[in-house]
């Protein structure tokens, strides 16, 4: 009797897995159920990790290094995400020792490890960069027994996806190429929102449970698809910023997002999924949405909000046709004056922009954009759209931040 009612609780969680991936806005549920969890804010960044975490199964998983300082919840975040995978997919280690990443039982294909702070991992640095590049290590060692001495191969195969923390600015740089960095938010409207929820009672969690969104990861990873590119990437590889070699990895991340995006929206279609599938437009739009600010950052080595800065000084200028005032840019951004000023002298820093000597009418400091500087990745889909002349792209899809339906068209 147990079996049977066991048997019926599986096929009907399943069934409930199969219509949760069938909505169209499958991407906003999973980003709104990570905040039921316990994560207030950080959108973006529920979403990045969600779809990261799904990439387990690709022959490239992406790993990801949250930034932020102390008791900005960095920790809260990857922990919370990781509930929603199912149990058997997630290694949860405070450190490792050297030659752990080897010696560890089973193999680390289709696994996400949460290693809680990336100096935790600081002595098997170099094994898992190999594990990330090589997807498979092999250590020979020496033991001893008396006086015989006998040579022995560990091997360990498989990539992980790595999820970890740090408080600094810039990893080893093997490392920092090797994960996609995100900034937490630390700004005073964020720590606000994170001290009233701590007031409010608990919200009751929506359905589905955890256990349908467990097995909604494990059909993801199932799903065996064959994609395909349209032809019009090679315009989009052409407008990404190629100072740094680097953008030869972030460039294959945005693929991979891609492709994951795509076979969320491929369980939408039908009911099954289609074992060979173009990447559209509105896949396009969908990864531009959650993963270009993070590609700015990681391609740039720079926090996000120097990026947004520097873009907003330049759009408003060009605008306006004069340099810009910080209650100018703080107006565009949607930012207190005081988030503003944090981040000016690291963008005059690094040369984003500069400011403008002469007078100050009313001790008004002013700004203006450095020329050649950059501080994108992506082209924005309505510059996809409006300069790949003859194509006539559209995309229709649900906003994964808002949960609302959007269009774009030339």
């Amino acid at each position: 009797m147990k079996t049977a009612q066991l048997k019926k609780n599986q096929e009907r969680t399943k069934a409930e897995a199969h219509r949760l991936l069938r909505d169209e806005a499958f991407l906003y549920r999973a980003m709104t159920k990570i905040g039921e969890l316990g994560v207030v804010g950080e959108e973006r960044n529920r979403l990045i990790l969600f779809l990261a975490g799904l990439t387990k199964d690709f022959d490239m998983p992406i790993s990801v290094i949250v930034k932020g300082q102390s008791s900005s919840g960095k920790s809260n975040l990857i922990r919370k995400t990781t509930q929603i995978f199912p149990p058997e997919s997630v290694i949860a280690r405070a450190s490792l020792s050297a030659k752990a990443p080897v010696h560890g039982e089973g193999s680390l294909k289709s696994k996400i490890l949460y290693l809680y702070e990336y100096r935790g991992g600081k002595d098997a640095q170099y094994l898992l960069r190999l594990q990330q590049s090589e997807k498979a290590i092999a250590h020979e060692f020496t033991t001893m027994r008396g006086a015989e001495r006998e040579t022995k191969i560990a091997e360990r195969v498989g990539s992980p996806v790595i999820f970890t923390t740090t408080t600094e600015g810039k990893v080893f740089v093997d490392d920092e190429t090797r994960f996609l960095s995100i900034w937490i938010d630390d700004s005073p409207q964020q720590s606000l929102a994170v001290m009233q929820a701590q007031l409010s009672s608990a919200a009751s969690a929506e359905e589905p449970g955890l256990p349908v969104w467990h097995e909604a990861a494990r059909l993801v990873g199932r799903a065996n698809v064959q994609f395909s590119f349209p032809l019009w990437f090679n315009e989009v590889a052409k407008m990404v910023p190629k100072a740094h070699v680097r953008v030869r990895r972030d460039w294959e991340r945005f693929l991979t997002f891609c492709k994951i995006v795509a076979v969320c929206r491929s369980f939408s279609i039908g009911p099954q999924v289609p074992r060979e599938f173009d990447i559209t437009f509105s896949d396009y739009c969908v990864t531009h949405c959650i993963l270009n600010a993070a590609l700015a950052s990681s391609a740039h080595t720079l926090h996000e909000r120097e990026l947004a800065l520097a873009d907003a000084v330049r759009t408003v200028q060009k605008s306006s046709k004069r340099p810009v005032t910080i209650e100018e840019v703080a107006d565009h951004l949607n930012w207190k004056e005081s988030l503003v000023y944090k981040y000016v002298e690291p963008a005059v820093e690094h040369k984003l922009i500069r400011k403008v000597s002469g007078t100050r009418q009313s001790n008004k400091k002013l700004l203006e954009s450095v020329p050649g500087s950059e501080t994108g990745f992506l082209p924005s889909p309505e510059r996809v759209a409006k300069e790949l002349v003859g194509l006539k792209l559209t995309a229709r899809f649900i906003d994964p931040i808002s949960g609302k339906p959007k269009e774009i068209s030339a």
